[in-house]
């Protein structure tokens, strides 16, 4: 007995069996809401657009979460990073503009959504792992759309190099609804199959001054393109 446990602290602890052994790394790691997200101003109104996968490191965790978050009235966000970081800042947010709108009497201004937005993302850089992208209208200039990346910068433009690329190759002035409808949902499908992982549903979302239209692209409602299927340029 005694060479036996003598032996048994020089091996240390045996192999663990049962769910402990079958245990994954993710089930401890923090959920990410997956990129691509996307938004596209047309005619003075404009279209948000997003993948519905979160992920844990590599583990698709949910393939249908809402990613455009109303903010306040027509005013809306697409977030991107940590799940639980971008809708903390979303609902912080949402609480401020509250108090503000009552104290304006009237609906808050899009770049003030942007700018406290901006404020969170660059005041709690180190804690934080957000990126969103901002829209909405209001009196003063109508329809606005914003993205604001980790570092707390406020922009109106992508950093996505590949989307950039494909939406100059392909966007035209003066498109329908129904036209820059389907090229944001092209668009996205792209993007999607680049990353190899996004789940097959889109998540849209047309706003207007008269309102909101939503609308959810199933798998086989979205067109798969590749090389092959692109149109020559």
């Amino acid at each position: 007995r005694k060479m036996a446990a003598t032996l048994a602290a020089a091996l240390g602890e045996g192999p663990v069996w049962g769910p402990k052994a079958i245990a994954s790394d993710w089930e401890n790691q923090e959920v990410f809401t997956g990129i691509p997200i996307m938004a596209v101003q047309f005619d003075g109104n404009i279209i948000l657009e997003a993948s519905f996968r979160t992920t844990t490191e590599s583990y698709t965790t949910n393939r249908v979460t809402d990613k455009l978050t109303p903010i306040h009235g027509g005013t809306f966000c697409c977030h991107s990073g940590s799940a639980a970081d971008t809708q903390s800042e979303a609902n912080v947010v949402a609480y401020q503009l509250g108090w503000h709108s009552v104290e304006l009497t009237e609906p808050p201004l899009v770049h003030t959504v942007a700018s406290l937005l901006k404020e969170m993302c660059y005041q709690y850089r180190k804690d934080l792992m957000a990126e969103i992208i901002t829209e909405g209208w209001d009196s003063q200039k109508g329809r606005q759309v914003s993205s604001v990346p980790m570092e707390g910068m406020m922009v109106r433009d992508s950093r996505s190099s590949y989307i950039c690329g494909y939406v100059e190759a392909t966007y035209q002035e003066g498109v329908t609804k129904k036209e820059c409808l389907q090229s944001t949902a092209n668009t996205l499908s792209l993007a999607m199959k680049q990353d190899g992982s996004s789940s097959s549903v889109i998540h849209l979302a047309a706003t207007a001054e008269s309102g909101i239209e939503w609308k959810v692209l199933l798998g086989d409602e979205i067109v798969q393109l590749t090389i092959a299927t692109l149109s020559p340029l």
